[in-house]
């Protein structure tokens, strides 16, 4: 039995260009790629042996493109925690470490400074 891995709707709509995976993204974050890294070797079993075909097809792709939104996302966000910064100073509140985090402001996968 193969119980749905998201709304159908959902994946149908991010596929058809009807909800951008940046929302889906911005909404959802990372949980559906996740997901989909521990579900995808028993989906392929499952693909390969009971029922030949794009079993849950809708949703690898959704996760491929929630994964191009991350990276996107993370190119954005040194800009974004500048700015965060620059708020909580003018409104007097403390930086939290976070902030100054070179790990965070890096692309993923380039070596450390």
């Amino acid at each position: 039995m193969m119980v749905h891995l998201t709304p159908p709707p959902l994946t149908m709509l991010v596929r058809d260009g009807l909800i951008s995976p940046q929302l889906v993204f911005h909404w959802m974050g990372s949980t559906p790629v996740n997901f989909w890294e521990k579900i995808e070797p028993y989906v392929d079993g499952y693909r390969e042996n009971i029922e030949p075909g794009l079993k849950g097809q809708w949703f690898e792709d959704l996760t491929y493109a929630l994964r191009e939104e991350s990276e996107k996302d993370r190119i954005d966000l040194a800009d974004r925690l500048a700015r965060r910064k620059k708020l909580r100073e003018a409104l007097g509140r403390k930086t939290p470490s976070y902030l100054n985090s070179p790990t965070l402001t890096r692309p993923r996968g380039a070596p450390s400074p």
